[in-house]
């Protein structure tokens, strides 16, 4: 492999690293965003947009972000184009021809049910908006938890960080930089507690319902959608 070969696989997998930065923070946006609404036990159905809003536009981030790791479209920053430009580059390495094999029947939305949700999240409900969009029984099949997401982000690590180390000598750490985002939210959370007592306490109380649904099952149903609080 010359050196114009490794500068072309080091752009890829700092591409990837990039997306896989901001796909944590928005996990973990949605994540903090969750555990303060289940602090508090009121149930209170009013001055839910802005919630409703903030979720929605990270859902939809996540899910694009989340869909670039398996997107098979030519010559786009993908592991599979990753995957491409290894074999191309360096065919004598067995070891690392047997690992992209592992990993692509990993990735492989046939062989995984839950890659098939990111999927069809990002192409049926986020980049377009098809008739299943507003399907009630899009939403049912592809309920998704937080934690099964975490899951598929901690699988992407695993899989960058192998062909970091193996083909640049080193290993990135994509996840630490966004672990602050809860305590920040906790921390803001407070200070508006602290300062609007009445005002803060009316806006998270009353969108309680809304978080524990649509925040724990990563879901958009027309029933929780921002046109129906906000109309």
């Amino acid at each position: 492999m010359n050196p114009v070969h490794k500068d072309s696989i080091e752009k890829v997998i700092d591409s990837l690293s990039q997306n896989l930065v901001w796909a944590w923070n928005y996990y973990h946006f949605l994540e903090g965003l969750h555990e303060e609404a289940q602090e508090s036990n009121k149930q209170v159905e009013r001055f839910p947009c802005i919630i409703s809003c903030l979720w929605s536009a990270v859902f939809e981030a996540l899910f694009v972000k989340l869909n670039h790791f398996t997107d098979r479209t030519k010559n786009v920053h993908s592991f599979f184009y990753l995957f491409k430009l290894i074999r191309r580059y360096l065919p004598e390495s067995k070891e690392l021809q047997s690992k992209i094999s592992e990993h692509e029947n990993k990735l492989h939305k046939a062989a995984d049910p839950i890659i098939e949700k990111i999927e069809n999240w990002r192409n049926q409900a986020v980049a377009h908006l098809t008739p299943a969009s507003i399907d009630e029984q899009f939403h049912e099949e592809n309920k998704m938890h937080l934690d099964e997401i975490k899951i598929y982000l901690k699988l992407y690590c695993g899989i960058l960080n192998t062909y970091s180390d193996e083909i640049l000598n080193r290993i990135g750490d994509t996840v630490s930089g966004s672990l602050a985002q809860k305590k920040e939210i906790k921390s803001l959370f407070d200070s508006l507690r602290a300062k609007y007592p009445l005002m803060f306490e009316s806006l998270v109380e009353n969108a309680i319902d809304f978080m524990k649904v649509s925040l724990r099952e990563l879901r958009s149903s027309p029933k929780y959608s921002v046109i129906h609080f906000c109309s």
